[in-house]
């Protein structure tokens, strides 16, 4: 089937998820870039707790700064905050690399495509 959003056109309109090892010391590409990009989610494990990371619009190749989208899962006293980061704007999304850092450690990052 092919789906068409803002002028993007992906001939496949089924998502597809990934999973991507992120650690604190080198950025690494989570996408490529894909003109035909409709929408992206990034996440994290429910399990994860107290875990921070940057989501990036730029390549990984870049530089290994922490900046960028805030993605958070942290869990104290029974309380749960947990902060998705949406790439799904709906005029202009984002077709470049995407790349991320995470604050502290090393953890997985689930990125789903369409």
């Amino acid at each position: 089937m092919t789906a068409r959003k803002d002028g993007n056109v992906n001939t496949n309109d089924t998502p597809t998820t990934t999973t991507v090892l992120i650690n604190s010391v080198t950025a690494t590409t989570l996408l490529a870039a894909n003109p035909k990009r409709l929408w992206i989610r990034v996440s994290m494990d429910s399990g994860i707790t107290n875990e921070q990371a940057f989501v990036r619009e730029y390549p990984a190749a870049t530089d290994n700064t922490k900046h960028g989208e805030l993605l958070i899962r942290d869990i104290s006293s029974n309380h749960s905050l947990f902060k998705p980061c949406y790439f799904s704007m709906p005029d202009n999304i984002f077709t470049g690399e995407l790349s991320a850092i995470a604050i502290t450690g090393s953890f997985n990052l689930h990125i789903t495509e369409g």
